[in-house]
């Protein structure tokens, strides 16, 4: 059984928008093929642990991705949260990538969060177990 699929929000980005995002967007793809453990590994060496940020940076820079992929905008959750996480690093926002799992009926997912918020996520996260986490924590 799959999770149900939404129509993702899209944006008008600009050009340097629309490029730096295509770039986070093609690494994700990339970096989704590591074994988890080494995922976890770069997007924790990559997550920004002190910032100033707002929730809405943090949609925006999913609508973003959502703009300019529609693998992202649909099923594609993993590459999502890996490439908001990238570009949450190059705009030093502070966010917190997490997976987990559902058993009843089964169900993985990944997202990202911010102040323990996750960012967009219509699906019910409260019941789901998480198996990976990046730090990110503000202070």
């Amino acid at each position: 059984m799959s999770s149900p699929v939404y129509m993702e929000e899209r944006v008008k980005l600009n050009v340097k928008e629309t490029l730096i995002t295509k770039l986070a967007t093609i690494s994700a793809f990339w970096l989704v093929k590591l074994k988890p453990n080494q995922l976890l590994r770069v997007l924790t060496r990559v997550s920004v642990r002190k910032g100033e940020a707002t929730y809405a940076q943090a949609q925006h820079l999913r609508n973003a991705i959502n703009s300019v992929s529609p693998r992202c905008a649909g099923n594609g959750c993993l590459q999502r949260s890996v490439a908001m996480m990238l570009l949450a690093r190059f705009y030093s926002l502070p966010l917190v990538w997490r997976t987990g799992f559902r058993v009843n009926p089964f169900i993985a997912h990944a997202w990202v969060e911010f102040d323990n918020q996750p960012v967009g996520e219509k699906l019910d996260l409260s019941k789901f177990m998480i198996s990976l986490q990046t730090g990110g924590i503000r202070d």
